[in-house]
């Protein structure tokens, strides 16, 4: 979860959904999905085949809600069915820096679960910090569906932070291969910029090195 600069919304669209009741028109669902750079908000899944137009502030049949343009956000259905209605105060990250509030870490080992570590002392930060780690480590045989897709997530964490180091073991160390570091450093920018999969996951992985953070906290902004 990073924070997202929502692009302004055109008048007729906004019209839309509030005179006819209805989000899923297909060009309102294409702007969501380009103003959170196609990925859910919350889990940071790129392209997600179970796209969800869900209610920051859960609705409870408040149409003004419902349909209030500001309210929509992107997300996967995984998402959307762990936060529901439980989750109703947690970090905004379209008013928030989320990154200066938690960490998503993950150890690249097989089988790793997922540690959200919360940075500030408040209610919002700590029930996001609940959230996300039942989205990321879910484990109950009671739901067992969503504990499958917390691990089919965490994998996909995984895969994208090997690439992701991968990139960075290339630039720093190999010396003597000037053009592959080259290369190395473009994938790394690709990697920590706002539309890349997973992208908190990597950023908090940079911030806890002092020398690799000043080389590319600029790309944080982009």
């Amino acid at each position: 979860m990073i924070s997202i600069a929502k692009k302004e919304t055109p008048k007729e669209l906004e019209k839309l959904v509030k005179d006819s009741k209805n989000y899923r028109y297909q060009k309102v669902v294409e702007k969501i999905k380009n103003d959170f750079n196609n990925k859910c908000y919350l889990c940071e899944i790129k392209e997600s085949t179970s796209i969800n137009v869900e209610h920051f502030i859960p609705h409870r049949d408040d149409e003004e809600l419902k349909f209030k343009w500001s309210n929509l956000y992107f997300a996967c259905s995984h998402c959307n069915g762990i936060k529901g209605y439980r989750y109703d105060d947690i970090l905004d990250p379209l008013t928030d820096d989320i990154e200066l509030k938690i960490q998503c870490l993950m150890d690249l080992v097989p089988m790793a679960k997922v540690d959200i570590v919360a940075l500030k002392n408040d209610i919002k930060t700590e029930n996001t910090v609940k959230l996300l780690d039942e989205i990321f480590n879910k484990d109950s045989d009671i739901a067992g569906v969503r504990t499958e897709e917390s691990r089919n997530l965490r994998k996909k964490v995984l895969d994208e932070l090997r690439s992701f180091t991968n990139a960075l073991n290339v630039y720093y160390f190999e010396e003597d291969f000037e053009e592959d570091r080259i290369q190395a450093r473009k994938e790394i920018i690709k990697h920590l910029r706002c539309k890349s999969q997973f992208t908190a996951f990597k950023r908090s992985l940079v911030r806890r090195n002092e020398l690799i953070y000043e080389e590319f906290k600029e790309e944080f902004t982009k």
